[in-house]
């Protein structure tokens, strides 16, 4: 069987046990862990390489300037933007019909550090997910790739600082020695960049926005940890309108809702608030589908009012693109008018003007360096 392998010294950072898997022959592993420039994260597989990278830079030496081997030609370095990364867990499966898994290793603490297993035939597809359970218990009904596509990642036990990421490579037999393969957060983000209210020529002219808080509704509280949206469930958090209990069961309530100090009015707030949910990229709005919505409360002249805005979408009767996993979605709102009695009953255009610009996560050049 094959597995990944640490040097004694770091031997204590690996925890559990291999899963039952085929026995490969001919298949060895290369013991080898070095220290990297602190920040970056590369896993090295003679034939498929994850590089994983928080606050990296082109400056710098090269980080694998003492580990010239002959195998290997490229890696591809991408800078910062990613979270840390707690667990990692690597997953070998046979590239045919009935995708059975090969070997699984599993590791703590992984950040810079280097990995290198035996070497792969191919056909194989190697998947990494990052920050999920509690380790190597986690995964014993996992033996083949389909069990861990249906296997789901829950918005409850998420933590904003290491959130479920994951990432997967088809290797081929012609493939070459070292291969990319990165990962990414199942997350959408919602930027809320600015906000200010216009009121000219209304009655209220001058007044401001009061106890402003802005959240997220019609949230998935389930998505599937191998990005398969047809894996989630039907459950929701915030169902058309916020939830005190829902978001009192999230490890992290500042996931979905936020308090803006002060008050809004004509001068630009910049609240510097990132909301993060599940993707919802459904192409209509139906009764178990809804759209995912930012909605902004407050009070004006002492009567409450919502600002629910459809993130990414060219209307309430439109499919548009939705959120989508991995991507920032960057809000910029002016308040023109009063908002509506209900939180979820989207806005016209003549209620609030909002911008939204769409941008990856990873807003960052890579690097490919050859070696």
């Amino acid at each position: 069987m094959r597995y990944c392998s640490t040097s004694s010294a770091w031997n204590d950072r690996l925890t559990g046990s291999f899963l039952p898997a085929r026995q490969r022959p001919g298949v060895s592993a290369t013991p080898y862990v070095r220290s990297v420039r602190t920040g970056c994260f590369y896993l090295l597989l003679p034939a498929a390489v994850i590089s994983l990278a928080a606050a990296c830079s082109r400056e710098g030496t090269d980080p694998l300037a003492e580990d010239r081997s002959p195998v290997g030609t490229q890696i591809y370095i991408t800078k910062a933007g990613f979270p840390s990364i707690r667990t990692l867990d690597l997953f070998f499966f046979v590239d045919d019909t009935m995708r059975p898994l090969v070997s699984y290793q599993h590791f703590d603490h992984p950040d810079s550090r280097v990995f290198r297993s035996g070497s792969l035939t191919g056909p194989e597809i190697l998947v990494a997910v990052a920050n999920y359970g509690d380790g190597p218990s986690s995964w014993t009904d996992v033996t083949s790739y389909a069990s861990l596509s249906s296997r789901l990642s829950y918005l409850d036990l998420e933590d904003a600082d290491y959130p479920v990421m994951s990432g997967e490579i088809h290797i081929t037999a012609e493939a070459s020695n070292r291969l990319v393969l990165p990962i990414s957060q199942l997350f959408s983000i919602v930027s809320f960049e600015s906000i200010r209210c216009d009121f000219q020529g209304k009655p209220y002219s001058g007044a401001t926005l009061e106890d402003v808080r802005v959240f997220l509704t019609n949230v998935r509280r389930e998505y599937g940890v191998l990005d398969t949206l047809a894996a989630g469930g039907a459950s929701w958090l915030n169902l058309g309108g916020m939830s005190d209990g829902d978001t009192a069961s999230l490890k992290c309530p500042g996931l979905v809702c936020s308090a803006i100090p002060g008050s809004i009015g004509e001068d630009v707030v910049h609240p510097g608030i990132e909301l993060k949910c599940y993707p919802n990229a459904s192409e209509r709005e139906t009764m178990g589908s809804p759209y995912t919505r930012l909605v902004i409360e407050g009070t004006l002249r002492g009567r409450k009012y919502y600002y629910p805005i459809d993130i990414n979408r060219s209307g309430p009767d439109s499919g548009g693109e939705g959120l989508r996993r991995n991507v920032r979605y960057a809000v910029n709102v002016v308040i023109t008018r009063t908002g509506t009695d209900a939180p979820d009953i989207p806005v016209t255009s003549d209620v609030v003007s909002s911008i939204v610009k769409v941008m990856p996560w990873e807003d960052c050049d890579g690097v490919v360096e050859t070696f």
